[in-house]
């Protein structure tokens, strides 16, 4: 988890393996080993595809987070869960080619 995701580029994984390991370390893995990932968006740009796994939207909220609803009786938002460690955030992988994505 955290702000940086994994790239793959020229056949090299940044970020290096310490500074993998740094980030675990304060941020916690974006996935469970044993756990299912899900890929919740792709994004093909013209030199790499960006794919968020989990969940990742790059913000400190979700977009759930951001609803309200108006009604008769006011603006009410619905309540979530605020606690961080129930609200799990993904991370992402860009994936680089060559010249162009084929």
């Amino acid at each position: 988890m955290g702000t940086k995701g994994l790239k793959l580029k020229d056949g090299t994984i940044t970020p290096s393996a310490g500074e993998l390991q740094q980030m675990m370390a304060i941020y916690g893995p974006a996935v469970k080993v044993g756990d299912p990932a899900h890929i919740s968006y792709v994004q093909i740009k013209d030199d790499h595809i960006h794919l968020a796994i989990n969940g990742w939207t790059g913000s400190s909220q979700e977009v759930y987070q951001h609803i309200e609803i108006s009604g008769a009786g006011g603006p009410v938002t619905p309540a979530g869960n605020d606690n961080p460690q129930a609200n799990p955030h993904g991370s992402f992988v860009d994936v680089y080619f060559e010249k162009y994505v084929p």
